[in-house]
């Protein structure tokens, strides 16, 4: 005789993988997909909508998860929107673009105050901030070479594998880089340039920035030249009125995208602006990717420090020096940047110089775990605000230790692009109670 546990785990074989299965949806997970129950088990549908029934393919089951594939949408949402793109859900870019806007603002706000309450208990969230564009807001791309049975392609990664899914075009990216495609895949096949695969083969990445109607690539290659690379500037000149072209040469057998060694090939570019001020762009240069929500961030930071008149503003992951730049334009704080590349300190230095802002700052190269405390110290007797915007692996437990020990006076303001090391980080910074959460929508259609 089978004990009751026996007769339920062999009622869950009957789910295994390449089995088709109908199920209704009734929520998003964290990572934008599908979620329902079939049988017992937990069902984690890509690209299904609550209260949508699907038919979906088994994958693999892993205890009581079953990861599955949409095959069809039985009944469909109101929410669910008609979607232009031919490469979606195979490139592995978009996780929402069949989803309405407002429904993408309300699910994401949803999933903040969800990560955070298993680390902080429950908290208010403010209303998601909207891009104002949700297609084409995107300034950066980079997206990998690869090569199929018609020569050299460009694309993305297809979800959870490392093919390539072939695009000409991308909905989030400006128009113009949909030309800086083409006319990059005909210079590599014309020129019969290799890809890299395995350690071997040229061609690696195609990295560029659209802003102020000029154009900056970067060729990131397996080597330390490109044949005919002049004639790839010429031709990029005459489809672009502002054209920068760079090399970077990455022979490292890794997925970090970008190295240190820039070879700049040519460029037509005497001054860029930027948010209103005039910026010089590297390669190497930090920015963030939807520039309208980049200003709604900066402006409420800047809004911050006029309000409480604030005398000093530690930025301890400042990169270039923007957000800096732009407070000493609206106020009279001191500034002082701190991060840890120093390619972003010398364009901190240069932002000051060619605007030549008056305001009263210092640039540091270093860890802020270092400096921070020094860095604090030396500016005791000022009203200060630090603001914190680290990587997507949050704080280091130093710089949390450093800012649990401040004095109470100094105001803190945390971005961040991972809620989860938000969430992680707050509960670590015990020495400060949360006035108010608000997301910023930087990236419409993913999660």
């Amino acid at each position: 005789m089978l004990k009751g546990y026996e007769m339920l785990n062999m009622d869950k074989q009957i789910v295994q993988p390449n089995k088709y299965i109908e199920l209704k949806i009734r929520d998003l997970g964290f990572n934008g997909e599908g979620v329902g129950e079939y049988e017992g088990y937990t069902v984690f549908v890509p690209f299904a909508l609550p209260n949508e029934i699907v038919k979906a393919k088994v994958l693999h089951v892993k205890k009581n998860l079953v990861y599955a594939n949409l095959v069809e949408v039985l009944t469909k949402s109101n929410d669910r929107i008609e979607v232009e793109c031919n490469r979606f859900t195979k490139c592995g870019g978009c996780d929402l673009l069949h989803l309405n806007y407002k429904k993408q603002l309300e699910y994401k706000k949803q999933m903040l105050k969800n990560t955070l309450s298993k680390m902080i208990g429950e908290v208010k969230v403010n209303e998601v901030v909207a891009s104002k564009e949700n297609i084409r807001y995107r300034n950066k791309i980079q997206i990998p070479f690869g090569k199929n049975e018609n020569g050299v392609i460009l694309g993305f990664y297809k979800p959870k594998t490392h093919s390539i899914a072939s695009i000409t075009k991308c909905f989030l990216q400006d128009e113009n880089i949909e030309k800086l495609i083409k006319i990059t895949l005909d210079f590599a096949n014309s020129n019969g340039l290799s890809v890299y695969k395995n350690g071997k083969g040229l061609l690696r990445y195609l990295v560029a920035r659209y802003i102020d109607n000029a154009i900056f690539v970067t060729l990131v290659i397996n080597g330390e030249d490109v044949i005919n690379i002049n004639n790839y500037y010429e031709i990029l000149l005459a489809n672009f009125d502002k054209v920068s072209l760079s090399l970077c040469v990455n022979k490292k057998d890794t997925n970090v995208i970008l190295s240190n060694k820039i070879i700049k090939i040519n460029s037509n570019i005497s001054k860029v602006m930027y948010m209103g001020l005039t910026v010089d762009i590297n390669p190497l240069s930090f920015l963030q990717v939807n520039d309208y929500i980049a200003q709604k961030i900066y402006q409420k930071i800047i809004d911050y420090v006029k309000d409480n008149q604030i005398e000093c503003v530690i930025d301890a992951y400042s990169g270039v020096g923007l957000l800096g730049a732009l407070i000493s334009k609206e106020t009279s704080a001191k500034i002082i940047n701190i991060d840890i590349v120093k390619e972003a300190i010398d364009d901190a230095n240069n932002l000051i110089k060619i605007n030549s802002l008056k305001g009263n700052f210092e640039n540091i190269c270093a860890d802020a775990k270092d400096v921070l405390q020094k860095v604090l110290d030396n500016n005791k007797e000022l009203k200060t605000l630090l603001v914190v915007d680290p990587p997507r692996k949050g704080l280091s437990n130093e710089v949390c230790k450093v800012i649990n020990n401040l004095d109470a006076t100094i105001d803190l303001v945390y971005v961040s692009c991972n809620p989860a090391t938000l969430a992680r980080d707050l509960s670590r910074l015990t020495n400060y109670d949360i006035s108010s959460i608000t997301p910023y929508d930087m990236f419409p259609q993913t999660y």
